[in-house]
C-alpha cells in the first residue's frame, strides 16, 4: 500500500504472492489485527499528517 492507508485499508483483504502461490487473507488471518485495533483505540490510525516540506 501506498500513501497514508486507512485502517479499514489496512483490515481488509490483502491479495499476496510467494513463490508460485496466490494468497488472499484478511489482517485477523494473518494475525495482526490485534495490533490494528490496537493502533486506532490509540488514535495512530486514519489521522492525516501535514507534509513537513509545506
Amino acid at each position: 500500500m501506498e500513501g497514508n492507508p486507512t485502517y479499514e485499508a489496512l483490515s481488509g483483504s490483502h491479495t499476496f504472492k510467494l513463490e508460485d502461490k496466490q494468497y488472499n487473507m484478511t489482517a485477523e488471518e494473518m494475525g495482526y489485527q490485534k495490533y490494528l485495533d490496537h493502533w486506532k483505540e490509540q488514535g495512530l490510525l486514519n489521522k492525516r499528517y501535514s507534509s513537513i516540506r509545506e
